[in-house]
C-alpha cells in the first residue's frame, strides 16, 4: 500500500489545465484519488483514468515526499515528457530543501508554450533498487482565437467546393486543449443554425445540410470543465470559433463545367417554342421555374446558370426583355399581347456559375441567334 505522499501545487501559472493520471499494474497511481478527495479537488474516471480538475491560473509544482514507497526511501526519480507533436522535452526532476522529489511545470518552457498537451512518464528508484512508474497526461487549456481547420485546404483562401466532392473534414482548432477528452464539448453550426448530434472535433462537410450553389458558414463552440459562468445561470460561456465560407455547387456529370449548349444554325439547327399552355414547349428558352429540372440531357445542365433573354422582330424592334433572371420568353410583347407566328431573333446574356472561375463559368456571355414562335 502507498502511503505518506504530500504534493504541494504552487499558485503561479496563467493557463488552465487538467492533469489526467493513468492507473497502471503496480497500482503506483492510486494515492490521486485519496489526494483528491483530501483536498476537495474535482475529478472523473474517464477510460481507466483518473482526472483532476484544475482551472485556476496556476504554476504548479508536484513533490513527492521521501519515505513514501511502503517505507523505502527513494534513491532517484526520473520525470520525462513527450508533447502532442511528438518533440521529446528536458526532463524536470530535482529535490527541495527537504531531499523531496519535484516535477515543475511551467508554461514558460519553450517545449510547453504551444502543447495542448504532454505525457509524462513518473519512474522512482528505491533504495532496494525496485522501479515503481506512474504514467500520466497534462492537458492544457489556453483560451485563444479557436478557428475551423479544413482539410487539405488553406484558409485564407475561397473554398469551392462541387457537391459531389463534399466529403471533407472540418476540425475544430486552436482553442488550447485535447480535442477529444470528455470535459470538452463543442456545438457545430451552418450558416447560423446548430447542426444537430455535433458534439465533436470534427465534421464531415458531406453530412451538413449545405446549400447548392450558395455559400454555406461553418464555425463551432466550445466550452470544456474550465468555461467561466460569468452570468451565473449554470451554464457555461461558449468560446466562438471564427467562421469559414465554403461555396457549394451542384454537381453535373462528375463535377464538368457547366454547359449551354445552342443550335448550330450553320447547320440549320434552330430553337423553336410553341406558346400554346399545353404544357409543352411554351417558353424559350426554357419552361418558367425549371432550374429544378436541368440536367445533363438538356440544353442548360446547371441549376446555377441564370440568363436575361431579350426578343426583337425581324425589324430589330424590341418587343420583349427579362425583368428578372431566368424569366423566359412567353410569346407575348412587353404589354401583354400575343405575339404572330413566325422568326424572331434574341440576344441571351448569362451566367454559367456565378461561383465558379475555373473554365471562366463566373463571367458573363451573350449569345445571338434565332427562333421560331409557332401559337
Amino acid at each position: 500500500m502507498i502511503k505518506n505522499i504530500s504534493i504541494l501545487i504552487k499558485l503561479a501559472f496563467v493557463f488552465c489545465f487538467f492533469l489526467n493520471f493513468s492507473l497502471n499494474a503496480q497500482n503506483t497511481c492510486d494515492w490521486i484519488e485519496q489526494y483528491a478527495i483530501e483536498n476537495e479537488i474535482s475529478y472523473d474516471y474517464n477510460q481507466g483514468f483518473i482526472s483532476l480538475h484544475y482551472c485556476e491560473n496556476i504554476y504548479d509544482d508536484l513533490v513527492l515526499e521521501q519515505n513514501s514507497f511502503n517505507g523505502q526511501l527513494i534513491n532517484d526519480v526520473l520525470w520525462s515528457y513527450i508533447t502532442n507533436d511528438g518533440l521529446e522535452c528536458q526532463d524536470w526532476s530535482g529535490t527541495d530543501e527537504n531531499g523531496n522529489y519535484y516535477f515543475s511545470i511551467d508554461f514558460n518552457d519553450p517545449c510547453l508554450q504551444n502543447a495542448e498537451s504532454i505525457s509524462v512518464l513518473f519512474e522512482a528508484t528505491l533504495e532496494d533498487n525496485s522501479i515503481v512508474q506512474c504514467e500520466f497526461n497534462i492537458d492544457f487549456f489556453i483560451p485563444g482565437q479557436p478557428y475551423v481547420g479544413v482539410d487539405n485546404f488553406n484558409i485564407d483562401e475561397q473554398i469551392v467546393l462541387c457537391e459531389e466532392n463534399t466529403n471533407i473534414n472540418l476540425f475544430a482548432s486552436a482553442y488550447g486543449t485535447s480535442p477529444n477528452n470528455s470535459y470538452v464539448n463543442h456545438q457545430w453550426y451552418i450558416n447560423g443554425n446548430p447542426i444537430p448530434n455535433s458534439n465533436s472535433p470534427s465534421i464531415n462537410i458531406a453530412e451538413t445540410n449545405f446549400e447548392i450553389n450558395s455559400s454555406n458558414t461553418y464555425y463551432f463552440t466550445v466550452t470544456n470543465y474550465c468555461s467561466p459562468d460569468t452570468n451565473g445561470d449554470g451554464i457555461a460561456d461558449e468560446i466562438s470559433s471564427d467562421w469559414i465560407t465554403v461555396s457549394i455547387f451542384e454537381g453535373y456529370d462528375d463535377c464538368e463545367p457547366c454547359k449551354w449548349e445552342f443550335p448550330d444554325e450553320d447547320k440549320n439547327e434552330f430553337f423553336g417554342f410553341s406558346p400554346n399552355n399545353d404544357g409543352l414547349n411554351d417558353f424559350f428558352p426554357e419552361m418558367i421555374n425549371n432550374i429544378q429540372n436541368r440536367n445533363d440531357d438538356s440544353h442548360i445542365t446547371c441549376q446555377a446558370t441564370n440568363y436575361k433573354v431579350t426578343i426583337y422582330n425581324r425589324y430589330g424592334r424590341k418587343i420583349f426583355e427579362s425583368n428578372e433572371n431566368n424569366e423566359p420568353w412567353d410569346g407575348k410583347n412587353n404589354n401583354g399581347k400575343v405575339c404572330k407566328d413566325g422568326t424572331y431573333f434574341y440576344k441571351i446574356e448569362y451566367v454559367l456559375n456565378p461561383l465558379v472561375e475555373q473554365n471562366n463559368q463566373d463571367e458573363k456571355k451573350v449569345k445571338y441567334g434565332s427562333v421560331h414562335l409557332a401559337n
